[in-house]
Parts: C-alpha cells; sequence; structure tokens
C-alpha cells in the first residue's frame, strides 16, 4: 500500500516497535474508522461476501484496485447509501484490522506494522485496565500481536492479487469510467479522481483462451462477482 492509499483511512500512521511501545496494549473497539470513507480496498477472498452487500469497482489512474463503494455518495440534492447496513453488513478485511496495517519495505519481504495513532487504542498500558498487551516483559510480540501481524499479512498478499486482477481487467479493455467521480486532495491541490466498472459486453467478448487462463487464476469467478455486485451500484445512480 502506498502513502497516499494509506492515508486515505489512516490520519495518523505510526510504526509499532518494540522500544517505544514495549508498555503499550490495545483496546478492541466495536465502531470501524471515526468517519467511513467512500471505500475501502478489498481482497480476492472478499468478493463473494462485499458482492452480497456492495458495489465493487476499481480505483487509480495509475495502480488500479478494487474497492467496496462502503459510504454515502452525493449526487446533487440526493443522497445514496449501500444497500446492506448495521448487522447485516459484510465489514471489509482492512476495517477489521484497524487501526492496524502493514506496509512493506520498498524491494524486500519484510514489512512495518503500523497503527492509527489518532483512533486511542494503542494506549500504555497504566492508563487502560482493558488494554491487552502487544509486548511482554522481554519485549518480545505477545500472540495477539502475532495474530493481528499474521491478517496484516494475509490482507497485503489479498490486496496484491486484486491489484494483478484489476490490472488484468484493464489490459484487456473490461474497464470503463463510473458515472461517479470525486475530488481528493493531492500534492498538486484537489485531483479529479474516477471510479471504474466492469463492461460486461467486453467480458462477454474475451477470447476463449483468456476465459481459460482466467478459470484458472480464479480471475473469472472475481468478475462474475463484480459483474453481480454492480446491480447495487444502481442505488447510487
Amino acid at each position: 500500500m502506498n502513502s497516499s492509499e494509506r492515508h486515505q483511512t489512516f490520519e495518523a500512521p505510526v510504526a509499532l516497535c518494540a522500544e517505544q511501545h514495549r508498555h503499550h496494549g490495545f483496546i478492541r473497539s466495536t465502531s470501524t474508522m471515526k468517519t467511513p470513507n467512500l471505500f475501502a480496498p478489498i481482497t480476492l477472498a472478499e468478493f463473494a461476501d462485499i458482492s452480497r452487500c456492495y458495489p465493487i469497482l476499481f480505483f487509480n489512474e495509475d495502480a488500479v484496485f478494487p474497492v467496496a463503494i462502503v459510504g454515502r455518495v452525493r449526487r446533487g440534492q440526493q443522497i445514496f447509501s449501500p444497500v446492506a447496513t448495521g448487522a447485516n453488513a459484510y465489514l471489509p478485511a482492512v476495517y477489521q484490522l484497524y487501526p492496524f496495517m502493514l506496509e512493506k519495505l520498498p524491494d524486500q519481504d519484510a514489512g512495518i506494522l503500523l497503527f492509527d495513532s489518532s483512533a486511542e487504542q494503542v494506549v500504555p498500558l497504566e492508563q487502560n485496565a482493558a488494554a491487552l498487551p502487544l509486548f511482554d516483559e522481554a519485549g518480545q510480540p505477545t500472540n495477539l500481536l502475532h495474530q493481528l501481524a499474521g491478517f496484516a499479512a494475509q490482507i497485503h498478499e489479498g490486496r496484491r492479487r486484486a491489484s494483478l486482477f484489476a490490472e488484468a481487467l484493464r489490459n484487456k479493455g473490461l474497464l470503463t469510467p463510473s458515472l461517479v467521480e470525486f475530488s481528493q486532495p493531492s500534492e498538486h491541490g484537489q485531483r479529479r479522481s474516477y471510479l471504474y466498472t466492469i463492461s460486461e459486453p467486453t467480458f462477454r467478448a474475451l477470447s476463449s483462451n483468456t476465459v481459460y487462463d482466467w478459470f484458472l487464476s480464479g480471475f473469472l469467478e472475481a468478475t462474475q462477482l463484480a459483474l453481480l455486485s454492480q446491480r447495487h451500484w444502481q442505488n447510487y445512480q
């Protein structure tokens, strides 16, 4: 995940390390983000669950990746919301992991576990008796931290495969801009961004060799689930 993707969800990312956070703990929360984003990046393994609740679209002009539209979209005087809410809604993995995420180091297999300090869920143990230790007295990761790091690594790998899938769609000309656009801050001011949907006619016209290859890779099922989820997108238009 690059810095622009990270800051869509993280207000104040901090690298977790034993030296600084040896006596810190984690407070579990039943809520997710302070302010829900318009979309959540997702993994391929989530497509089946996501397709029941949210539209699956694709974001970014450069390194395109799939997202679930989980927030509200305002168009003129109207506000459009997801179909599923509350207990019936699937919670995307990045929200399940929040306030943690894994950031890989450039050109290395190693990664850094970050947490969003603005969530106030990683706190000194002496300040909150309910906080669960992240490190033991020797400064070694606890089972809880191992579980969090493992889940973060699983999400990171899942998103990597999801990005490969999105790139395959773009290379075959299947991605088309949706009717919704929005602005987001960038280094050069506000940047207009688009969300992309899958063109079903173009998908139906794929060669038999591509269909077979995508069947083996799992991309065929992912495409069908994304197309199915796009029916939810009608609620936003």
